[in-house]
């Protein structure tokens, strides 16, 4: 068994630490840093050996060693055998695009701008980018990891930031896009080689990745490799990280900062796409992230982040960030201990395969919208999670990387696609032909379009406010909204011809006037008033499976209407394949487990709530379908047995006093 198959409470020290003070560093102290780890009973520390300053934590002969460590070269090497004589796991920390003096030092490894300048030497940030097409700056950090390897033993390394903060434009770069594919680097999104320059980025990252693991590997044998996938789950365009970076992982991970809906939506993609399990999910402990240095999150929103990555079965990493004299506040780590002992008890129940009703396709080449509009497949991914969630119906993430398992989704919500790889768009007309449902927004992806409605796109609204309405037989699944009172939105949608009426259910409607300062109808808003015969909303048979295409990405907006929208077509088509149902309130998350060798299904609650202070939640009914022989069901940890009711297809209970999280246990047996 790997470490990390085991490891499920983890810890980061930040230590990105200068040195031109005396005072910085001077304090740290191997044997106060390790008390602290097994006073908060952490498993495996992630352990600084370089920091995006560039200094290096062990006596190099390549870089530059941290002054604080001068006559005492063995401090950290100290920390990690402390650490292995209490049986932790090691993981070594390194920056290899962030790092300070390389850049400072070594002007030709720096990403630059177009006029030559990084944003350091600019004094528009302060750090430093380096450049890993560079084959003078690779050749430094392999053998600043060749070092490293020599120096410290540990069991895994981890590398921060894999991607690009921004476009580079350095002579590296531009030799190799020349040799590539011809010609100078695009200089704008306008540009029609954009999108290539886009996947080229992607490529070369990838291909960085790899280079770092691959070097790794082979001087560590056995030791694991995680490079930060924080970004992959977030929405940014232009950093160029993709499936490349997790492929050259162990297992997959990455720290945010973004709310409790959003670490959500990080642990089931994580837990889709990792190549181990268990998936890491990092926590920083400052309020709201390490630049508030002295402030701690609130013990229950510590808690909360630490259990809904359990919920998720996930391995947890608190981030603290070190005092710049080196010492380490003492309370934080009480309180750590104090979660991690709680969060320790449910360890041994993280098994099992994680329930999907819904497939929520995110594709990380579709970050961005064709036509600049205000939604992405990004965005339309997480707030789709978030209609599942409220409507307590158990959702996934599916994407390139599993899209084998496309067929296990009875529905799969797409929004916004575009740039789909041609073996994704064949794999989801596949998945439609044998039966699946598929919903899909927007008009970029022409041949999803014409394949599965029959429809080409002619062009746009010239207004982005428009309307959309109901024509009679769809009125009920869309919440009343006809063409005399539509369903508004702020895009101008795509005008779609080639689709026979008959599958058209919803319309487009226009307003009056197009928006501006010249005539109006109403002077405070744009009202509809122009019927239309562009289809909006159409449904149609393809093989044995159905198509939703929506022109307006309905699932990408979060008021209640349009949220009620989407769980209806849910619920219409699948109805009978949801396998968990609730009346809990909307902030609370049911997420199912199946365990078939145990014999056990796991129902974890958990309330979504930003708050610093958590509160509970009213008593709810929790139904689990199944056709197994349940005859138990406890509240764990302490096993305590909760009444419930057997049903004809499975079994009901009452989650009461719900504060945080609860993890149930519904025992069953072969007959």
């Amino acid at each position: 068994m790997k470490w990390f198959e085991k490891s499920y409470r983890r810890h980061l020290l930040d230590m990105h630490i200068e040195d031109w003070n005396d005072e910085f560093l001077a304090d740290f102290s191997a044997e106060g840093y390790f008390e602290k780890l097994k006073r908060a009973k952490i498993q495996s520390p992630m352990i600084y050996f370089h920091s995006h300053v560039g200094h290096c934590h062990w006596p190099t002969k390549t870089g530059h060693m941290h002054k604080a460590f001068v006559g005492r070269e063995d401090m950290i090497k100290r920390l990690v055998e402390l650490c292995h004589s209490e049986g932790m796991d090691v993981i070594g920390y390194y920056s290899p695009i962030f790092n300070n003096i390389a850049h400072d030092e070594h002007p030709q490894w720096r990403m630059v701008n177009q006029q030559h300048k990084s944003n350091r030497e600019m004094g528009e940030s302060r750090y430093g980018l380096c450049c890993p097409n560079n084959q003078e700056y690779r050749g430094f950090v392999i053998e600043q990891i060749k070092e490293m390897a020599e120096y410290f033993s540990f069991e895994g390394m981890f590398y921060d930031m894999p991607f690009y903060p921004q476009y580079c434009y350095c002579d590296s770069c531009k030799a190799r896009w020349a040799a590539e594919c011809g010609g100078e680097i695009p200089d704008g999104h306008s540009h029609a080689r954009w999108k290539l320059f886009e996947e080229k980025r992607k490529q070369w990252i990838g291909e960085f990745a790899r280079l770092l693991t691959d070097e790794t590997k082979k001087l560590v044998p056995g030791v694991t490799v995680e490079q930060n996938y924080a970004n992959a789950a977030l929405g940014h365009s232009h950093l160029a990280i993709g499936e490349e970076v997790n492929a050259a992982c162990d297992y997959v991970g990455g720290d945010l900062y973004d709310g409790f809906l959003i670490q959500s939506f990080a642990c089931k993609f994580y837990h889709s796409v990792t190549n181990n399990q268990p998936f890491e999910f990092m926590t920083g402990r400052c309020e709201p992230s390490l630049k508030n240095h002295t402030i701690t999150k609130t013990k229950d929103k510590l808690e909360l982040a630490i259990m809904l990555t359990c919920a998720h079965h996930g391995a947890n990493l608190l981030i603290d960030a070190v005092d710049p004299t080196g010492t380490m506040n003492s309370s934080v780590y009480d309180l750590f201990g104090e979660l991690y002992e709680k969060e320790s008890d449910y360890e041994m129940y993280l098994t099992g395969e994680l329930v999907q009703n819904i497939g929520i396709y995110y594709s990380l080449s579709s970050k961005t919208n064709m036509q600049g509009q205000n939604c992405t497949n990004y965005s339309g991914s997480k707030n789709s999670m978030k209609t599942m969630i409220r409507n307590n119906i158990p959702v996934g993430i599916v994407t390139i990387e599993n899209r084998d398992c496309l067929v296990n989704y009875p529905f799969v919500i797409l929004s916004n696609p575009n740039n789909l790889p041609d073996e994704t768009v064949k794999a989801l007309i596949k998945y439609v032909e044998q039966g699946g449902v598929l919903y899909f927004s927007n008009a970029d992806e022409t041949v999803l379009l014409g394949e599965l409605i029959g429809g080409t796109c002619v062009g746009y609204t010239e207004s982005d406010r428009t309307y959309v309405g109901a024509v009679q037989s769809f009125l009920e699944n869309f919440k009343g909204y006809d063409e005399k009172y539509p369903l508004p939105f702020d895009y101008k949608l795509p005008i779609v011809e080639g689709v026979l009426p008959d599958y058209v259910v919803a319309k487009v409607v226009l307003p009056y006037t197009l928006p501006g300062n010249g005539r109006f109808a109403s002077i405070h808003s744009n009202p509809p008033g122009i019927k239309t015969d562009i289809p909006a909303v159409v449904i149609k048979s393809y093989g044995k499976g159905t198509v939703i295409w929506s022109a307006a990405p309905i699932e990408n907006e979060s008021s209640y209407d349009y949220q009620t929208i989407l769980a209806n077509l849910v619920r219409h088509y699948i109805s009978d394949r949801i396998s968990v149902l609730s009346d809990a309130p909307e902030m609370v998350e049911i997420i199912r487990f199946d365990d078939e060798k145990r014999r056990f299904i796991q129902i974890n609650t958990i309330v979504l709530h930003d708050g610093d202070i958590a509160f509970t939640q009213p008593e709810f009914s929790v139904t689990v379908k199944t056709d197994k022989p349940v005859y138990s069901i406890q509240l764990l940890p302490d096993m305590k047995e909760i009444p419930f009711e057997k049903l004809k297809n499975g079994v009901q209970f009452t989650v009461k006093a719900l504060r945080i999280f609860d993890m149930y246990q519904l025992i069953w047996q072969e007959e």
